[in-house]
C-alpha cells in the first residue's frame, strides 16, 4: 500500500482526505485485515481513532480509475480513498 495524497478538505476546517493506493484486490484484502485486525489497532490506534472523529461524519470511499484517455497509456491501478472529518487537526 502507498499512500498517494493527502489533503485538509478547504471547506471543512478539520476535514482530511487521504488517497491510498493498492497493487491488486487482494493487497487491499490483506492489509485492511493485517491492520484492522490486529490486537495493535484495536487495543491502541482505534480509542485515538474514534476519539479524533465525528461520529456519523466519516466516511469511506472505494473508487476505480478513470479510463485511459490516451491511447497506449497504461490505466493506473486500483485506489482507495479515505475521507473523515477530525476533531482537531493533525500537527
Amino acid at each position: 500500500m502507498a499512500v498517494t495524497a493527502s489533503f485538509t478538505d478547504e471547506e471543512v476546517p478539520d476535514g482530511h482526505i487521504r488517497i491510498r493506493r493498492f497493487d491488486n484486490e487482494a493487497q487491499r484484502v490483506e492489509f485492511e485485515a493485517a491492520v484492522h485486525d490486529g490486537d495493535h489497532w484495536n487495543d491502541v490506534i482505534d480509542p485515538v481513532v474514534k476519539d479524533l472523529s465525528i461520529p456519523g461524519k466519516s466516511v469511506a470511499t472505494r473508487a476505480a480509475p478513470a479510463p485511459c484517455l490516451a491511447p497506449g497509456r497504461p490505466v493506473l491501478g486500483p485506489r482507495c480513498c479515505v475521507t473523515f472529518p477530525a476533531k482537531a487537526a493533525y500537527s
